[in-house]
Formats: structure tokens, C-alpha cells, sequence
């Protein structure tokens, strides 16, 4: 039996001949008595028998992402003010990049240093990144996820992709893939969750289809599959 972890929005990817996987710890805030706090940890290894921690993120920081680029490393990180105020730099949640040259630099200094993706959304919604896919043509398929509330505060999330120029830092504008409508009907862990659609991870095919494997309501997962929908920019 593999091992079990106690993390929350588990990411995977292969580094060169490290397999690294990395999730969101929950703990007690440090400050704040009572409140919970949360970061992203790395671990790696040849295969999920053998990971171990080897660093972690910012504090309140989820959905961080790498990419191999060969000779560089990819991270794309979420930054958002703890407060929630939509004036400051990531408002409630947005996208930077930056790049290490092997996981050794993997910190949370230089994870603070990624630079913002400015212009993808207003500060009244938030995002973040989920899979990274390297196309054909070197830019990066980015498999991610959008949020915003309504009037009456229920949120909705939808998945969401963009490309990224790793050599010009040039990206997209982002589009919406799916929403809930496309999946069954299923329970939600709170009224105000029932429109959440979250990006777990794509599968592409060779017939130009992908599988989009998502979590609904914030209590099930689902897929279906779709038309590959990063086509278009590795054609660019």
C-alpha cells in the first residue's frame, strides 16, 4: 500500500528523474488563536514509496505549480493577500512566474520573487494555476481554475486555460473550458459551493479529446471528456 498524507489539492509532476508531489498542509496560525493556517509542501523521490519533504511555501499560499523546461524549472505561484483586500498586489488570489534552475532553489524566497500575470482578471475574482502542460511548439498549456462571488455571496468557480510564453513571459487571455452543467448532479458541502467546478488535472488524447478531471461542489470528483482545448496554441 502506498503511503497516506494528510494534504489537501494534491499536485504531480516529474522533474528530471524526481517524481515530485506536493500538497497544502492545514495547521494552527501561529498568531491568531483558534484559526487555521496553510502552506504547500514539496516532496519528491523515484516513485510515491519513496517521498520525502524537501521544502515548502510561503505561508496562506496554495497552488503552486512547477514545470521541467530542461534546463529550468517553472514555478507558477498564487499570490493573495491574506486579508483579502482586492487593492493589494494578488487581490484574492492571482498568478505570478518565476523559474529556479533546480529544485535545490525551490524556497519560499523565490517563490516571493515570482512576478505577477497582470491584466488576466479584475481583483473582484480570483485564480490559480493547476497542471501545467508543456506543448509542442515550447509554450506552456496552463490547465487553471476562476472564481468569483454573486451578489449573495455564493461563489463559482470555473475550469479555465491559458498558454505561457516561458521565453518571451507573454501569455494569454483566459478561457473558460467547462461548468457545472457539463458534469452530473452531485451533493455540495455547502449551499454557496454548489456552482464549484475546481481543475484537477487533463489527460490528452490522441484523437484531438481530452479527459477534464475536476472536483465538484468541493465533495466529489468527476470527468468528461471535451475537444483538447490547447490545440489552438500549440498551432500558434
Amino acid at each position: 500500500m502506498p503511503p497516506i498524507y494528510e494534504l489537501k489539492d494534491p499536485s504531480v509532476v516529474q522533474i528530471g528523474n524526481e517524481l515530485v508531489v506536493s500538497g497544502v498542509e492545514i495547521f494552527d496560525h501561529p498568531v491568531n488563536k483558534g484559526h487555521l493556517w496553510w502552506r504547500t509542501i514539496f516532496m519528491k523521490g523515484k516513485d510515491i514509496f519513496s517521498l520525502e519533504k524537501f521544502s515548502h511555501g510561503p505561508n496562506g499560499m496554495k497552488d503552486i505549480r512547477l514545470v521541467d523546461l530542461d534546463n529550468k524549472i517553472g514555478i507558477f505561484s498564487r499570490p493573495q493577500n491574506p486579508e483579502g483586500k482586492l487593492d493589494s498586489l494578488g487581490g484574492r488570489g492571482s498568478v505570478a512566474y518565476t523559474e529556479v534552475d533546480s529544485l535545490n532553489e525551490l524556497n519560499v524566497d523565490s517563490i516571493e520573487k515570482a512576478e505577477l500575470l497582470d491584466g488576466q482578471l479584475d481583483n473582484e475574482n480570483w485564480m490559480g494555476a493547476n497542471e501545467i502542460h508543456v506543448l509542442k511548439n515550447g509554450l506552456l498549456g496552463v490547465l487553471s481554475h476562476v472564481a468569483m462571488y454573486d451578489k449573495n455571496m455564493g461563489r463559482h468557480y470555473y475550469p479555465t486555460i491559458f498558454s505561457f510564453d516561458p521565453e518571451t513571459k507573454t501569455y494569454s487571455t483566459i478561457k473558460i473550458i467547462a461548468d457545472r452543467d457539463m458534469f452530473e448532479d452531485g451533493p455540495c458541502k455547502k449551499t454557496d459551493l454548489k456552482d464549484v467546478v475546481f481543475s484537477g488535472g487533463i489527460i490528452r488524447k490522441d484523437n484531438r479529446k481530452a479527459v477534464l478531471y475536476v472536483g465538484t461542489g468541493d465533495t466529489e470528483a468527476q470527468k468528461i471528456e471535451i475537444d483538447d482545448p490547447f490545440i489552438e496554441y500549440e498551432n500558434i
